[in-house]
């Protein structure tokens, strides 16, 4: 049983990574390898940078807001924290991953098989 599925899984290994001799190509007629490879080396950073040059997740600044109070005749000065929208600051753009991963799109189902224990 072990050895049909770690033959199983070196055929689809060779069929997702392209190395298809005559005899696996024989074996897989009805796959079609996709065109593109499955592994993603770099994405987009979730980061940005603002005016000053600082690099950070997100932007807050403070500003003032005067309101008048219904029992009062006076206006009163608060000062509030506002996020600043990402449209305003300038994105970081591609960081290199550590290890690369398998893209999202890539039609090829991964599994882990469960330690089963004898008690």
């Amino acid at each position: 049983m072990g050895q049909t599925s770690s033959n199983f899984a070196k055929k689809v290994g060779k069929w997702a990574l392209g190395d298809n001799s005559n005899e696996d190509q024989q074996n897989t007629k009805c796959m079609t390898r996709p065109k593109f490879n499955p592994f993603v080396y770099q994405r987009p950073s979730c980061m940005y940078i603002d005016v000053d040059g600082d690099i950070a997740h997100e932007f807050y600044e403070q500003r003032r807001v005067s309101f008048k109070t219904p029992n009062s005749k006076k206006r009163k000065t608060k000062v509030i924290m506002c996020k600043i929208p990402p449209e305003e600051l300038r994105p970081v753009g591609m960081e290199e991953l550590s290890h690369p991963s398998i893209n999202v799109n890539y039609p090829l189902i991964l599994c882990e098989a469960s330690m089963i224990r004898p008690t």
